[in-house]
């Protein structure tokens, strides 16, 4: 990952270029031990690394979650593709427990 992607950097260039807010969401991401297993792909596989994290969305406390919230939100990750990403999995489970949510992967 290039260094300006880090959290500190981010939100710093996203603030002044371009007048955005950056917010980190870690009960959004997958648990750490999830994350190594599937990057290591020995340990887990996609569609296993997929059934658990939703699974943990689903466990996690997330009624704070408001959709007025995510309107125009870009949810972050590095992974290139959102086939294999965990963008693409909050994004579908936000559009499970709301309504009238679109989602455009660029």
């Amino acid at each position: 990952l290039a260094g300006f992607t880090k959290k500190r950097d981010l939100e710093f260039f996203l603030r002044v270029i371009a007048n955005i807010k950056y917010v980190h969401m870690k009960e959004l991401a997958p648990t750490a031990e999830m994350l190594k297993a599937f990057k290591s792909k020995k340990q887990m596989d996609w569609l296993e690394f997929e059934r658990k994290f939703m699974l943990l969305l689903k466990e996690r406390p997330l009624n704070h979650l408001r959709q007025k919230d995510f309107d125009k939100a870009c949810l972050l990750c590095s992974e290139a593709k959102s086939q294999h990403c965990h963008r693409r999995l909050v994004a579908e489970y936000l559009h499970d427990i709301w309504d009238n949510v679109s989602t455009i992967h660029l």
